[in-house]
């Protein structure tokens, strides 16, 4: 298969990615309900749970890169989101 052969530890911010995509997610679930405010501070409260589980089951370091990634996916989406409904 053609998935075998790619090597994704060569992607460029591989993690920071994934987290900002989370933040983006969360955002968009809160977004999609009506609850534009709360869709930004949510996006950093998971981010901030990932890394308590990440220091405290997984045994690895807080990282707070990893929760401004998150955080800023949440507000890129919130923000966009504003924008195309035209509330800004």
């Amino acid at each position: 298969m053609i998935f075998n052969k790619i090597n994704c530890n060569k992607i460029p911010f591989k993690d920071k990615g994934c987290h900002f995509l989370a933040g983006m997610l969360t955002s968009a679930m809160l977004c999609f309900n009506g609850l534009l405010i709360a869709s930004a501070f949510a996006s950093f409260i998971v981010g901030i749970a990932k890394e308590v589980f990440d220091k405290y089951i997984r045994k690895t370091k807080f990282d707070i890169e990893d929760v401004l990634a998150t955080g800023f996916g949440g507000i890129f989406f919130t923000v966009s989101y504003v924008m195309y409904k035209g509330y800004l």
